[in-house]
């Protein structure tokens, strides 16, 4: 089965609005409110049968930050991708951790990198950086923090760009030309 037959039989069958993406990977598009449902549907429907949560990741874009599913059927030998859009103002959809435990992990670290939180997930926390790290690093607007002291461990880390670091950022205008 492919994207668009998924779309078809989805869109017959669940109440939420979704929405076909083409493209080189063709997905479907599906809001917040209607997320649980949809993924419910692709999970529990005996041709779709996507029992394997590959990967749920975010990605900043704009003013919004764009959510990734990746659901594979061994069963079927299919893999389906939903993107579900959130608002930079407030970046929430509900948790799928009732659905796939490994969503667990998968979500606290989009929460941890992107500031998504995720309704009814059992321990949304950070899972990658300090629990009193400040910002998101993989928004768009984040400002790298110059130094980070840790009084846990007593420990403070020096983040200024090295001279090396400094050596690869070009200015415009300064790009050289392929010789």
């Amino acid at each position: 089965m492919n994207t668009q037959d998924a779309f078809q039989l989805i869109q017959a069958k669940v109440s939420a609005p979704i929405q076909l993406l083409e493209g080189p990977t063709p997905s479907i598009l599906v809001r917040p409110q209607g997320l649980v449902e949809v993924l419910t549907f692709a999970k529990e429907d005996p041709q779709l049968d996507c029992q394997v949560l590959t990967c749920q990741t975010g990605s900043h874009q704009e003013d919004e930050i764009r959510l990734f599913y990746h659901l594979l059927s061994h069963e079927q030998n299919h893999l389906f991708v939903f993107e579900c859009p959130v608002p930079l103002s407030d970046p929430k959809a509900p948790s799928v951790t009732s659905l796939w435990p490994a969503a667990n992990w998968l979500e606290r670290e989009t929460y941890d990198l992107l500031g998504v939180h995720f309704e009814g997930h059992p321990d949304l926390r950070r899972i990658m950086l300090p629990e009193d790290w400040e910002g998101f690093p993989l928004r768009k607007d984040y400002v790298t923090p110059t130094s980070y002291h840790d009084s846990g461990f007593d420990l403070t880390v020096d983040n200024r760009p090295s001279a090396i670091t400094q050596s690869f950022n070009l200015s415009k205008g300064d790009e050289k030309e392929d010789e």
